[in-house]
């Protein structure tokens, strides 16, 4: 049986949440602060962000956080911040599909993933490219 990929009602977020946390933890634990466990469940559970689902029988694989961001002059983009789980080279074709799908219903025209260095060979076959290097420094004493 193939992989099934899908957004999550925010009503179905906490039915969830257990099963879901395991594969995104890793991404929220490499944000430099800026993701919790506590904001993201906020934002999926105001449908301030989507929860994706990739799940293969009853089993979830994978999981996803979706948000759309405008910037100042008015283009709008679907961001992938959190992205993680198993045997992703099966599903991130699916996976892609579905969340240019949610892009296009929100009126975005790109699609930003935000992550580590490793997305970059990931989903160089989709025809992502490299838009710039984020670099972080703390400035507290």
């Amino acid at each position: 049986m193939s992989y099934t990929v899908s957004a999550v009602l925010p009503a179905l977020v906490e039915l969830l949440w257990p099963r879901v946390i395991v594969h995104l933890q890793d991404a929220i634990d490499q944000s430099n602060g800026e993701s919790t466990e506590e904001t993201i469940r906020r934002d999926l559970n105001n449908a301030d962000a989507i929860l994706v689902v990739i799940y293969k029988e009853d089993e979830i694989c994978g999981a996803a956080v979706v948000r759309k961001r405008i910037f100042d002059t008015g283009v709008s983009a679907i961001f992938v911040g959190l992205l993680g789980g198993t045997n992703m080279v099966d599903w991130i074709d699916d996976a892609y599909s579905v969340a240019k799908a949610i892009g296009k219903d929100l009126g975005c025209t790109a699609m930003y993933c935000v992550g580590r260095d490793g997305w970059e060979k990931a989903l160089k076959h989709i025809g992502f490219k490299k838009a710039y290097t984020v670099l972080i420094n703390s400035i507290e004493d």
